[in-house]
């Protein structure tokens, strides 16, 4: 068991420096009162490192499972998010109904629909190769999954101050997050507004 899950480990590494072995490098330079930026073979955030070197310490064995457990938290936050994103577009499509022309009822969203895009998110992400790979392989990318997942939850909740915590944490590790930070402020406020037409 220990040979396959090296084997995943080491396979993982095309998926870039968010890899186990270049946190665990980084950890040993660390403990050893080497400065892990000084050279060029490690590259995560200090955060990152500090929290990864509690783990490794404390908790070494339980690193798999809590990096499986992250995972489905990330696919519950996202079937949670389709849910709330549903409940938002009935009730938009429920106070524009009447300006929808006759005959489209066939085309109108309902509960069913719903239900199946919930299950879907759900399925596609715990299913999907890129997720599996990046927990099988013990990346970092898991975790920054999560935190987008929990910014989109957050976002479809109208929530501010949940969605800008989470899109800051991913954006801490992740550059391409600051794009999401206009459309989530749109969507936040689009999801408020319909509070007071409710």
């Amino acid at each position: 068991m220990e040979e396959d899950s090296d084997r995943v480990t080491m396979h993982v590494q095309s998926l870039g420096c968010h890899d186990s072995n270049n946190m665990t490098e980084g950890i040993f330079l660390y403990d050893n009162g080497i400065d892990p930026y000084s050279g060029d073979a490690f590259h995560e955030q200090p955060l990152f490192l500090v929290g990864f070197h509690f783990l490794h310490k404390n908790f070494r064995e339980w690193i798999p499972i809590i990096f499986m457990i992250v995972d489905v938290l990330t696919a519950v936050a996202l079937s949670s998010a389709a849910v709330h994103f549903g409940r938002y577009l009935l009730q938009r499509q429920k106070l524009e109904e009447h300006t929808y022309a006759a005959g489209t009822e066939t085309l109108l969203l309902n509960e069913r629909q719903l239900r199946r895009a919930v299950v879907c998110t759900l399925v596609i992400y715990l299913f999907n190769p890129y997720t599996v790979a990046s927990c099988a392989g013990l990346t970092t990318t898991v975790f920054s999954n999560f935190f987008l997942a929990m910014a989109f939850l957050w976002t479809c909740k109208g929530r501010r101050v949940g969605a800008c915590l989470f899109l800051s944490l991913a954006d801490y590790q992740l550059f391409y997050a600051k794009m999401l930070i206009v459309p989530c402020a749109m969507m936040i406020t689009q999801v408020r507004d319909s509070w007071y037409h409710n």
